[in-house]
């Protein structure tokens, strides 16, 4: 009896949830419908059941199984019962890690094969370059766009939206794969030991738009792919878009190997941060001394306008009133400040001899002026009128 790894099962389930959950009931009704040879034919444009064309010695080439595969192998017929199988990656078919990696790559990339290659170029001693890989023109693979677009959809599902891989959900990069586990021995053989555990296989690509990169793990004896496979490939993939791109994970399983970078990151960020604020406290400084500085000028010269308004003022109101003549104003003579004058004893000297009484001569003179300071006795015959003369 065949089961799904889900005890209680999913229940109806559409292409979409298949992927995402990983449903094995699911692809045990397609195996069924679809038989080996429909299945070989597709995987076969995808690149399972050939080499890859690497330029590696020894490269196998897998198993994707016919009907007449294997009736040219056991020379017997296909049981229907071994579509169950083969529909879920079992039992005779054989794959390698990197056509799992290739097949994922051409159904994200749209639908074009892809050749792997080692070596981009090889320099000589001078620099030069001997030889540099050139990419061929890649063929469009026979299937239709629209169910690689949908398969695709699905496979970015089982991470983003809670499918078998949802842990890698936490990852800084969108991302997208499939689970998978490769049985080692069968169930029946009652062997629990560790090399008999079945292998853990997950197949992812990132990031989801306009996809980079595909990566591939197996961890022998891993167990489930989800729990032992896929962290390593969501760490590869986070890891290789931090390179490309210059960003640091902060994921657990990556944050150690950033975590000097990060130190010093954080350190440089909170110098700038304090020489930013250091900036903006002396650029508000200044700009408080100009807005300090403009408000004196205004004030100033508010100051000035208020006086000259006021002068203006004064002015129209002293022409408004009628003119009066002008009142003459009181001539003051200047004081006389007296000089000192040499002449001055010599003046008082002589007014003193004008005061003296003047000494007559006894020669009485003809012309002799008469004494004004004293009246002299006047003989009144010669004083009265002696009548007309004839």
């Amino acid at each position: 009896m065949y089961h799904c790894w889900a005890k209680g099962g999913h229940g109806p389930m559409s292409y979409h949830r298949s992927l995402v959950h990983s449903c094995d009931v699911y692809y045990y009704t397609m195996g069924l419908r679809l038989g080996p040879d429909l299945i070989a034919k597709y995987a076969n444009k995808l690149g399972l059941g050939k080499s890859t064309g690497i330029s590696l010695a020894d490269e196998r080439s897998g198993l994707i199984p016919t009907a007449a595969w294997k009736e040219r192998r056991f020379g017997v017929p296909w049981q229907k019962g071994e579509n169950l199988s083969i529909s879920v990656g079992q039992g005779y078919d054989l794959v390698t890690p990197l056509q799992n990696a290739l097949m994922i790559a051409q159904v994200v990339n749209g639908g074009y094969e892809i050749k792997p290659h080692l070596v981009e170029a090889i320099y000589n001693n001078e620099g030069d370059a001997v030889y540099r890989w050139k990419p061929e023109e890649r063929k469009k693979i026979d299937v239709d766009p629209e169910i690689l677009a949908r398969t695709k959809a699905a496979l970015a599902g089982v991470v983003q939206e809670g499918g078998t891989a949802g842990r890698l959900k936490a990852y800084e990069v969108k991302m997208g794969g499939k689970t998978g586990t490769a049985q080692v021995v069968s169930l029946e053989s009652g062997c629990f030991k560790e090399e008999c555990r079945d292998h853990a296989w997950f197949v992812g690509f990132a990031p989801l738009e306009n996809p980079e990169i595909a990566a591939t793990v197996v961890v022998e004896h891993g167990g489930f792919g989800a729990a032992a496979a896929a962290p390593i490939v969501g760490a590869i993939l986070q890891r290789y878009y931090d390179i490309k791109h210059n960003t640091r994970s902060k994921h657990p399983h990556l944050a150690h190997l950033y975590k000097d970078i990060i130190a010093e990151e954080e350190e440089e960020a909170k110098r700038l941060e304090e020489a930013k604020k250091a900036e903006e406290k002396r650029l508000a400084e200044e700009a408080k001394k100009a807005e300090a500085e403009k408000k004196a000028k205004e004030a100033e010269k508010a100051k000035v306008a208020k006086e000259k308004s006021k002068v203006e003022k004064e002015v129209k109101k002293a022409a408004a009133k009628p003119k009066r003549k002008p009142i003459p104003s009181p001539r003051i003579s200047p004081i006389a400040v007296p000089k000192p004058d040499v002449e001055q004893p010599k003046i008082e000297e002589a007014k003193a001899e004008e005061k003296k009484p003047v000494k007559r001569s006894r020669r009485r003179s003809k012309y002799r002026r008469p004494n004004v300071d004293k009246p002299e006795a006047t003989d009144v015959s010669r004083t009265q009128d002696p009548g007309p003369r004839t």
